[in-house]
């Protein structure tokens, strides 16, 4: 046996392990997986505001008061005009210029970051299971990022003691993409 100094590590109080983190407190879910979602900037367009939201409501069920919470930040979204019958790349036109300048307030803020908190914490966050539940991956992607979530269907009591099985994030992942430009550039 040979040990490499370099990456021993004694005493230590928290170890990660396989994808969780191990303390005096128990399993929680590693702390460095979360970055995605303690990083997100605050949205400048009603297209970012839209991802953000469509993330966090995928996991509406397992927040409680999850559409009074949202509600100011569905709020802007109604207010983008989008005409009827709009296609698909118009539309995407349209929430990518739609700014929020003055419109976006400190109540904005305090709602996206309640979103953030919740989305990272008990009960939404899980740690990982491995009894043979079946991990789930889901990713998104676009022209400038592209994000994924690590998630497993745990059983969960409801209000009211009722059993269901619901979908638990274990992990974020986001990743910016690097605008290339091909052909001489411009001076």
């Amino acid at each position: 046996m040979s040990l490499s100094p370099s990456k021993m590590h004694l005493f230590m109080s928290k170890a990660v392990f396989t994808e969780a983190q191990v303390g005096p407190k128990g399993v929680s879910p590693d702390t460095a997986k979360l970055t995605a979602i303690v990083n997100w900037p605050v949205p400048s367009d009603t297209s970012h505001l839209e991802g953000f939201l469509g993330l966090t409501s995928y996991f509406r069920d397992l927040m409680k008061g999850y559409v009074s919470i949202e509600g100011p930040l569905q709020n802007l979204l109604k207010e983008v005009p989008i005409p009827a019958g709009t296609k698909k790349h118009a539309y995407q036109h349209i929430m990518k210029g739609y700014k929020f300048r003055e419109k976006w307030t400190a109540d904005h803020t305090k709602t996206f970051l309640t979103l953030k908190a919740k989305l990272i914490s008990e009960p939404v966050l899980s740690t990982p299971r491995y009894d043979g539940t079946l991990f789930i991956l889901t990713t998104d992607g676009c022209v400038d990022a592209f994000a994924g979530v690590l998630s497993q269907k745990i059983t969960t009591t409801l209000r009211g003691s009722k059993v269901v099985r619901c979908l638990h994030p274990i992990a974020f992942a986001s990743k910016s993409i690097r605008k290339m430009t091909f052909g001489p550039k411009e001076t």
